[in-house]
């Protein structure tokens, strides 16, 4: 998991001196519900997210150490995106069956379907505007 929630939420409470306890208090839920928070073996919804950002004065961005888990996603996640374009994977098929017949060398076979997961990744990227 990438999210660092409960890394963030940990500091948090321990720079300010709220117990689980406490904080569950405030929040209306199960002291067992922070401890997994902490641990990292739930998160809060949304809404919950928010309520703890009002209390510690901070912002989602920041308690999800947001650029962090973005840089570290974002990649992989496109990546994936545009591979399971049903159309990309149509034409990469159909393209690298007729490079094989054409006797290519898979390198140069791999580059021409780098060429065509260009073409897709720049229209997602036009569409999305990431």
């Amino acid at each position: 998991m990438y999210n660092k929630f409960a890394e963030c939420l940990t500091a948090l409470m321990k720079e300010r001196n709220i117990t689980q306890s406490h904080l569950a208090e405030c929040l209306k839920v199960k002291q067992n519900t922070i401890s997994q928070w902490a641990k990292g073996k739930r998160e809060p919804d949304f809404d919950m997210l928010i309520k703890i950002c009002i209390l510690f004065d901070t912002n989602p961005t920041d308690i999800l150490n947001y650029p962090a888990v973005k840089k570290q996603i974002k990649y992989g996640f496109l990546r994936d995106v545009v591979g399971n374009d049903k159309q990309f994977q149509k034409e990469q098929r159909a393209l690298s069956d007729e490079m094989f017949e054409q006797g290519m060398h898979p390198v140069d076979m791999q580059l021409e379907c780098e060429k065509l997961y260009e073409q897709y990744y720049k229209a997602y990227k036009e569409k999305f505007g990431f």
